[in-house]
């Protein structure tokens, strides 16, 4: 379902809906910084909101397309980012979404297909107004890796795994899951590099710090999850190794 959220920052202490006719409220533009937050838009909204701020038109196909390689790209007076958010399942381990973001100094502009707006995952958006919009950027990345970690930590992620203690990967659905996580949580941390080289001017000291420490979340994961699946890959080769010796 199409929707439009709009978080104003400095001393407006907002969240607003929008539907798309009462977008052209939309103009003039509302108190600076802001947030943009469009949840499944119609091609003829993202037009609208594309043409306001003088977006290149590839980067409006990329908002309605799907895709599966992040990446970011400065544009001379804002950075687009194509974003694959992850967060936590209790079904699959995680979610992966896709996410394009519109980031300056001014506005923060993002497009998605989540179900529930993005300043749901930061509880403190309604609460106290927001004055620089990399550092809200950041800390939407900040809020995933935090939730990913403490999902796979988790004792409770144990029971996810119904192949057992001798089960191979090939027959235990945890190995793949993880397998495709460790993919995922690779094209993540290749996203995180590429922010901190290409997009490196549209973050102050403070941002590249915050940046920095996602960063080393994501690998901390990363660790976790190449090392259980090393230890599962073990627990097959001693198997294999045990049939090879039984046979005549």
């Amino acid at each position: 379902m199409e929707r439009i959220i709009l978080a104003c920052g400095g001393d407006k202490k907002i969240v607003q809906a929008y539907t798309r006719r009462s977008l052209p409220r939309f103009n003039p533009l509302p108190p600076l910084p802001f947030w943009l937050d469009l949840l499944s838009p119609s091609e003829p909204v993202a037009r609208r909101i594309s043409a306001s701020f003088g977006f290149h038109p590839r980067t409006l196909q990329a908002c309605l397309a799907h895709y599966r390689i992040p990446g970011c790209e400065d544009l001379g007076n804002h950075l687009f980012v194509k974003a694959l958010l992850l967060e936590p399942s209790k079904k699959n381990l995680f979610v992966q979404t896709g996410m394009t973001a519109f980031l300056n100094r001014q506005y923060l502009i993002t497009v998605h297909k989540r179900t529930k707006p993005l300043h749901r995952l930061l509880p403190g958006c309604r609460a106290s107004a927001f004055t620089q919009t990399g550092k809200l950027f950041l800390s939407l990345l900040d809020r995933c890796a935090g939730l990913l970690i403490e999902s796979f930590a988790c004792e409770n992620n144990r029971d996810i795994a119904p192949g057992g203690r001798d089960a191979g990967p090939v027959t235990d659905p945890l190995w793949w899951r993880l397998r495709n996580f460790r993919a995922a949580l690779l094209k993540h941390a290749r996203l995180l590099n590429e922010l901190a080289f290409v997009g490196a001017k549209y973050f102050d000291a403070e941002e590249l710090t915050i940046l920095a420490s996602i960063r080393a979340k994501i690998h901390f994961v990363l660790d976790m999850v190449t090392g259980s699946l090393y230890q599962m890959n073990a627990v097959e080769r001693r198997m294999l190794n045990g049939i090879k010796k039984e046979r005549p």
